[in-house]
């Protein structure tokens, strides 16, 4: 099921976000700044038969650790609606354009329809030390664009 191949990729680029810093100074010797902070990144796609939304608070701290929590929703056909609690901890750093992320922990917890757990077992399929990297496309104070490097997905992300 190609939905299950392209899921945590999905998950993946939606744990990529910021925050960004209102003084130019900073933001200039040290771009990493403007990811400081929290960003709300709501992604959705339709695979197969199936429509995915992701809606994730992120969070860059200084010392190069992040976190996120949100929802996961997916919605399939001939199926109930499948809500998970998705959240994730680990580091991250600003490279030469590029936001790189190492993905530490992740947790999803099933929501609603527990008893579909059989049918789609995501903790199973993020695994722990995973990386990610997007090429970042375009930050402001407000918002934050960039496209993943593993499979060219653009994705958006505003300010909290």
């Amino acid at each position: 099921m190609k939905i299950l191949k392209v899921l945590p990729l999905f998950i993946g680029l939606n744990f990529i976000a910021g925050c960004s810093s209102s003084d130019d100074y900073t933001t200039q010797f040290k771009p990493e700044a403007r990811f400081y902070g929290g960003w709300n990144c709501i992604n959705s796609m339709g695979v197969e038969g199936a429509d995915i939304i992701l809606d994730m608070d992120v969070s860059y701290v200084r010392n190069g650790k992040y976190s996120s929590a949100g929802k996961l929703i997916i919605d399939i056909l001939d199926v109930p609606k499948l809500e998970y609690w998705v959240s994730t901890s680990g580091s991250w750093e600003y490279k030469n354009g590029y936001l790189i992320e190492t993905t530490n922990e992740v947790i999803i917890k099933n929501i609603k329809n527990p008893e579909y757990d059989n049918l789609l077992d995501l903790q199973s399929m993020f695994p722990q030390n995973s990386s990610e990297s997007s090429e970042v496309l375009q930050i402001t104070n407000t918002f934050f664009k960039a496209r993943t490097e593993s499979d060219g997905i653009i994705f958006t992300c505003n300010k909290v």
